[in-house]
């Protein structure tokens, strides 16, 4: 079934138990307005006649069928009403005989005398109200007096009632089906759309379709907004995905296409000279390990994408950017590396991925660096936040280029990127490992000036003793 008809289902059946309840009231109310009415009527004639005999007896009159000769029969009430009087037996003495009425003396006990009591008898005629009040004089019950009244214009009032409720009640289940589906299918069509497009989008994989928005700001159309959101970031998802699988095949087929013509040339020529196999050897091993280089940050790249959570761990980062310019020296290769300033500081994280973020931003920074420039790393605290600077004196990064310095396989210039041995895709790990530990990078560069990247990450509470203990170790 579809949500549609259960949500017109849902309205029908909450609006059919909201008109039954209230057709129910409406009967209830009635009935019981109209048949109060009509006991009272039949109490105030019962109670007005009794005082006319009751003064009678009380005067020497006796209890026969000559009680009710001076008597007006229709009372002061407006119903058509006829009385009857009995002996303290139980006996009629006046009045008409009514069949199923018993004996008046049956009827009342003493705790009734004041109020009388009622009865609803069932006739060839119809319904009769019948009531029934005791005659009192000289000290004594004389006899009773009833006064009765025909229930079939108000039974049949209360039929049509519950014809027209009835009717009501079907016209309204006929109206609120009709109604409901209506105003679901108007309301839930724009799901429709959202429908029709993600099935449209699935089999074309054209995430640059989008939804018509609606005016109305209402939840739905919060969705299809919210749905036209979504295809944007998928179609931007799908486009730079997209563009790093073409430039990862594109840097992939670089060096398997080195390797392989050198391997053909050696297979070709086996008689080469063993200075120029070794050349040969030497240019398949360079491209060898350039594709390991990329393989292995392509695979970062690949797990950051799935998620994936650095290790966490106290760890003395001024610590790391010491052992790490130590140990970068040597591939300087005429570049001037070395520490401008170093503070204490630790954080919370992974050792190899923030050695592995110092590696990049210095072999980034000497590779752009020509021989006889200066590249200095710094180290210093910020508030709560420690930051590692790398500042060189190359030749900086155009303004253009900057907002995209960090996306993957970006080159502002392929050619020297690649003879640099660069792949394009450090910066984009660099930027992976800092905001995996909560921090941010950012980049200032002037063309012909340098450029100087910073690092923010959130220093970490440590114990006295390890504080300590690191100083002592130096």
């Amino acid at each position: 079934m579809s949500i549609r008809v259960r949500l017109a289902a849902w309205c029908i059946a909450i609006f059919c138990v909201l008109l039954a309840a209230i057709s129910v009231v409406i009967y209830e109310v009635h009935s019981h307005t109209h048949y109060r009415d009509l006991d009272q009527t039949l109490a105030a004639i019962t109670a007005h006649y009794q005082s006319e005999i009751e003064r009678a007896l009380a005067a020497g009159a006796a209890v026969d069928p000559s009680l009710l000769a001076s008597l007006d029969p229709t009372g002061p009430g407006l119903l058509e009403t006829n009385l009857a009087v009995y002996d303290a037996a139980g006996r009629l003495v006046a009045g008409q005989p009514l069949a199923g009425v018993a004996p008046a003396g049956a009827s009342v006990n003493q705790g009734e005398h004041d109020a009388g009591s009622f009865q609803t008898i069932a006739s060839p005629a119809g319904r009769v109200r019948v009531h029934t009040m005791p005659l009192e004089a000289r000290g004594a019950t004389m006899g009773f007096i009833q006064s009765r009244a025909s229930l079939a214009a108000i039974d049949r009032s209360m039929a049509r009632l519950r014809q027209l409720l009835v009717a009501a009640i079907a016209g309204g289940l006929l109206i609120a089906a009709a109604g409901s589906m209506l105003t679901v299918t108007r309301a839930l069509h724009p799901i429709a759309d959202v429908t029709e497009a993600a099935r449209a989008i699935a089999l074309s994989r054209g995430f640059g379709r989008r939804l018509e928005p609606i005016r109305q700001r209402d939840e739905l159309g919060d969705l299809v907004r919210t749905f036209n959101e979504m295809l944007g970031s998928l179609d931007a998802a799908y486009q730079a995905q997209r563009r790093f699988v073409d430039d990862a095949a594109h840097e992939l087929r670089a060096p398997v296409t080195s390797i392989i013509g050198n391997l053909e040339f050696l297979e070709r020529a086996p008689d080469l000279r063993a200075g120029e196999q070794a050349t040969i050897a030497a240019d398949v091993r360079a491209e060898a390990e350039r594709l390991g280089r990329l393989v292995t940050d392509l695979l970062a790249l690949a797990r950051a994408d799935a998620g994936q959570r650095v290790a966490r761990g106290n760890v003395d980062l001024d610590r790391v950017v010491v052992d790490g310019v130590r140990g970068l020296r040597a591939m300087a290769a005429g570049v001037d590396l070395g520490i401008a300033a170093l503070e204490p500081v630790v954080v919370a994280g992974d050792p190899d991925r923030l050695r592995q973020l110092l590696i990049i931003l210095v072999e980034n920074a000497v590779r752009y660096t020509p021989a006889g420039g200066r590249v200095r790393v710094s180290l210093r605290r910020q508030d709560e936040e420690a930051v590692l600077a790398v500042a060189d004196t190359g030749m900086g990064i155009a303004p253009q280029d900057l907002p995209r310095i960090f996306d993957r396989f970006y080159r502002s210039d392929r050619a020297r990127d690649r003879d640099a041995g660069g792949s394009g895709l450090g910066l984009a790990i660099a930027k992976w490992i800092a905001e995996a530990h909560d921090g941010r990078i950012e980049v200032e560069s002037e063309p012909g000036v340098g450029a100087t990247f910073r690092v923010w990450l959130p220093m970490a509470a440590r114990p006295v003793e390890f504080g300590k203990r690191r100083s002592d170790a130096r």
